[in-house]
C-alpha cells in the first residue's frame, strides 16, 4: 500500500511540476506585469501564502517525520522546495486571472524610454529557446516616481533608444495590476 501512495505522490509532483512549467511559458509570453512595485508585491504576497498554507497543510507530516528522527535539514530544504513551487504556482495563477479576466478598456498612454537593458533572465519564450531579455524602461505614466520595465522582442530594442515615445496600450487588470496589450514606437 506504501508503494502505491508513493508512485501517486511521485507522479502527482512530475505533474504539478508539468503543469508550472507550462503556467511559466504561457506567462513569460502574456499578461506580464510591467510595474516594479507591482511585481514584487504580488511576489512577497504570493510567496507568503504559499509558506503559509504549506506550513498548515503539512503540519502533521512534519511533525512525523521529526518522530521518525528524519533530519531536521532534509524536512527543511523539502519545505522551502514545496514552498517555492507552490509560490510559483499562485504567482502565474494571479498573473494569468489578472490579464485572462480583465474586462477593461485598454488605455492609450505616451512615455518616452529611460534607457535600455538586457538579461539572460526573463526572455520571453516567443523569441525561441533561452532567449536574451531584452528591456525598455520608462517612468510609470501616472506617478513618474515609479519606474516601469517593458519586455519586447531584440528588432524593437534595437530599433528605439533612450528619449524615444513609445506608445501604449495599457489594460487596468482584473487585480489592478496594469499590463501591456500592445505597444509602438512614435519615433525611431
Amino acid at each position: 500500500m506504501n508503494g502505491k501512495k508513493f508512485e501517486f505522490a511521485i507522479l502527482s509532483s512530475l505533474l504539478f511540476i508539468v503543469l508550472l512549467v507550462i503556467e511559466f511559458l504561457y506567462c513569460s509570453a502574456n499578461f506580464r506585469f510591467i510595474r516594479a512595485n507591482d511585481l514584487w508585491i504580488s511576489d512577497l504576497v504570493c510567496a507568503l501564502l504559499a509558506f503559509v498554507f504549506c506550513y498548515l497543510a503539512f503540519k502533521k507530516v512534519i511533525k512525523l517525520a521529526l518522530q521518525e528522527k528524519v533530519p531536521a535539514a532534509i524536512i527543511v530544504v523539502l519545505y522551502l522546495i514545496l514552498g517555492c513551487l507552490f509560490g510559483w504556482f499562485l504567482r502565474f495563477n494571479l498573473q494569468i486571472a489578472n490579464g485572462l479576466l480583465d474586462q477593461s478598456e485598454p488605455e492609450t498612454v505616451r512615455v518616452i524610454i529611460s534607457h535600455k537593458e538586457t538579461s539572460v533572465l526573463g526572455g520571453s519564450i516567443k523569441d525561441g529557446v533561452n532567449p536574451m531579455a531584452y528591456y525598455i524602461d520608462f517612468p510609470d505614466w501616472n506617478n513618474k516616481d515609479q519606474n516601469c520595465q517593458l519586455l519586447v522582442p531584440y528588432p524593437f530594442y534595437f530599433s528605439v533608444g533612450g528619449g524615444n515615445t513609445v506608445e501604449l496600450l495599457v489594460r487596468k487588470g482584473l487585480f489592478n495590476i496594469a499590463w501591456i496589450e500592445a505597444y509602438q514606437a512614435l519615433d525611431r
